[in-house]
């Protein structure tokens, strides 16, 4: 379940391979795996904000914490065809 600020940000993703079948989002937090979510892939490369309703955060504790995306693209039969990733903060963090 999602705890701050409406769940995950939107997460587009490009270079998706042609036989994808499912996109899998992992989030990691100071390394450690908070969880995994299966999507059927639709075609769009985008997920919306708040669509990791199976995935606790992100959540900082304090201001902003550092948040890794993984997305592996998996064909009809499991396997990973593709894979990427991005570390960024949530909420953004600002500049003073």
């Amino acid at each position: 379940m999602p705890c701050a600020l409406g769940g995950n940000p939107e997460i587009r993703v490009g270079g998706i391979p042609e036989k994808t079948a499912a996109i899998v989002v992992s989030l990691y937090d100071h390394g450690l795996l908070h969880g995994k979510q299966r999507f059927a892939y639709n075609g769009s490369g985008v997920l919306m904000k708040g669509a990791l309703d199976e995935i606790e955060g992100p959540c900082p504790a304090i201001d902003s914490g550092r948040y890794k995306f993984k997305v592996e693209a998996v064909d009809a039969n499991g396997v990973i065809i593709g894979m990427g990733s991005l570390e960024k903060y949530f909420p953004e963090k600002r500049e003073l």
